[in-house]
């Protein structure tokens, strides 16, 4: 029916005759195998990074961000390099304060240095109440 279709086009209008080509089998073949190909080479193809980090050593660095508040990325890693853990930096800042919000670390910080800076007035009240 399509080759009737083609057929009947071209002798309406000799200039799309040229456009008309007829597509074999086989071709169709060769173009599905080919697509296919490439489709399962993109999915098997290697992702980048590094290796993964395994659960324990997550569990480690989100237990020291927990632990050490004002501990940046760079002291965790520092740290773990001295237990013999090999983990990246940017893995070490990735896995840091998990599990906390921002808002919440930020409010953590501060309220420990609002602690610290009002040590010395609260002991100082606490000798005055005496």
């Amino acid at each position: 029916m399509s080759i009737a279709f083609c057929l009947f086009g071209s002798t309406l209008d000799p200039s799309t005759a040229g456009a008309l080509a007829i597509v074999r089998p086989e071709t169709i073949i060769r173009w599905h195998r080919v697509g296919f190909r490439a489709y399962w080479r993109w999915r098997s193809r290697n992702r980048v990074g590094g290796p993964k980090v395994s659960a324990e050593l997550r569990a480690l660095i989100s237990e020291m961000s927990r632990a050490n508040p004002l501990w940046g990325a760079p002291r965790i890693h520092g740290e773990l390099l001295k237990l013999d853990f090999e983990v990246a930096q940017s893995s070490a800042s990735a896995l840091s304060h998990h599990g906390l919000s921002s808002a919440a670390f930020t409010m953590n910080i501060a309220e420990s240095n609002i602690r610290y800076s009002q040590r010395s007035t609260c002991l100082y009240l606490e000798f005055q109440a005496m």
